[in-house]
């Protein structure tokens, strides 16, 4: 092998400059994406570490409402029973409001993961301020119920609301 001349030496040597260049240019851009990538899941993180903070600030307040929940929460006894109920403390509440309540039908009682609930759908005719005072009565958190659905239409040939709604009561489970 013969001797390298003084420009292949430079050409050897700019050529593995290059090349480093290139690998340090490769190197510098995962380095780049790899620190924002850990300071997004640093700022995730201290985004959780308040909140958590905040959470175990409120805990007492959370005891005391859980508390109330299983003192307050009526438990159900029997499907039949508990609808029954319901429909007649919504008419007995409608009457004392002036309302009159068309159709009515009782949903199939349901249950998630915190609570069994019982529903019933109806229409209801009266004037503005008394539908709004009933909804408002309806919905009283010693009550544990909700208006899950509601659609109002005033009546073009009176000063009546029509509206139609689901009202459902919650129940403690067993």
């Amino acid at each position: 092998m013969r001797p390298l001349k003084s420009s292949e030496r430079r050409l050897i040597l700019v050529f593995g400059a290059i090349i480093f260049l290139i690998a340090n240019f490769f190197g510098l851009e995962q380095l780049s994406e790899k620190r924002n990538s850990l300071e997004a899941g640093l700022r995730k993180l201290k985004l959780e570490k308040t909140e958590s903070e905040f959470w175990l600030s409120q805990r007492d307040l959370w005891s005391k409402r859980k508390a109330w929940l299983i003192e307050k929460q009526p438990q159900m006894k029997g499907t039949g029973q508990e609808s029954a109920e319901l429909l007649e403390s919504i008419q007995q509440s409608a009457r004392l409001q002036k309302i009159t309540l068309g159709e009515r039908t009782i949903a199939e009682p349901s249950t998630s993961l915190h609570y069994s609930e019982i529903a019933v759908r109806l229409q209801a005719t009266g004037s503005l301020e008394a539908i709004s005072k009933w909804l408002a009565a309806l919905q009283q958190p010693e009550s544990f119920q909700a208006i899950t659905s509601l659609t109002l239409k005033k009546n073009e040939d009176s000063a009546t609301i029509a509206c139609q709604l689901t009202i459902a009561r919650w129940y403690a489970l067993p």
